[in-house]
C-alpha cells in the first residue's frame, strides 16, 4: 500500500523577492502599454487631424484622458481574451477590430460601449468594412514574413508602418470618415 508523499503535505513560504521583483516591474509595463498605444493613437489622430502629431502631443493625449483609454483597453482586453479562450476565431475577430477602435477612441467623445459596437459595424456591416479586414489580414501576414525574414529586425519598422497603412486604409475604404 503506497502512502502520499510528504510534499502534499508542505507548501513552500511565498518568495519575497519574487513579489518585488514583480512590482518592480508595474512602471515598466504601464509605459510599455501607453508605448503600445501610441502606436496605435498616433496614426488614427494623425489621420483625423491631418497634422503631424509630435511624440508630445501623443503622450498628452493619453494623460488628458486617462480614465477613458484605460477603461477601452480593459474592455477590448477582456473581450479579446474571451474571445480567444472560447473558441480562438472570436478572439481573431476582436484583434481585426482594433484598427477602428483605437480611432474611434482616440478621435471622438462617444462613449465606449457604444464605440465598441460602432467600431463591429463598422468592420462587419458593409462591404467596405469586410474589404478592409481581408486587406488588414494580408497586411498582416506580409508584416509576419517580413519580421521572419529578417530576423525580427524588420517588425521594428514594420510595425508602426502598419499602424500608418491600416489608419489611411481605413478611411480610404471608408471605413471611418
Amino acid at each position: 500500500m503506497a502512502s502520499r508523499p510528504r510534499s502534499c503535505r508542505w507548501r513552500r513560504p511565498p518568495n519575497p523577492a519574487a513579489s518585488l521583483a514583480a512590482l518592480a516591474q508595474l512602471p515598466f509595463g504601464l509605459l510599455s502599454g501607453y508605448v503600445g498605444v501610441l502606436n496605435c493613437a498616433v496614426p488614427a489622430l494623425h489621420y483625423a487631424s491631418g497634422r503631424v502629431i509630435s511624440i508630445n502631443e501623443g503622450f498628452g493625449e493619453l494623460l488628458r484622458r486617462p480614465r477613458r483609454y484605460v477603461l477601452a483597453g480593459l474592455l477590448f482586453a477582456a473581450a479579446t481574451w474571451a474571445g480567444l479562450l472560447a473558441c480562438l476565431i472570436p478572439g481573431l475577430l476582436m484583434g481585426l477590430v482594433m484598427p477602428v477602435y483605437v480611432n474611434l477612441i482616440f478621435t471622438t467623445d462617444r462613449p465606449i460601449l457604444d464605440v465598441f459596437q460602432a467600431s463591429f459595424q463598422a468592420s462587419f456591416g458593409s462591404e467596405a468594412g469586410r474589404s478592409f479586414l481581408l486587406g488588414q489580414l494580408i497586411a498582416w501576414l506580409v508584416r509576419i514574413a517580413l519580421t521572419l525574414a529578417t530576423c525580427l529586425v524588420g517588425g521594428l519598422v514594420a510595425g508602426p508602418m502598419l499602424a500608418f497603412y491600416l489608419q489611411n486604409f481605413a478611411y480610404h475604404k471608408g471605413v471611418l470618415r
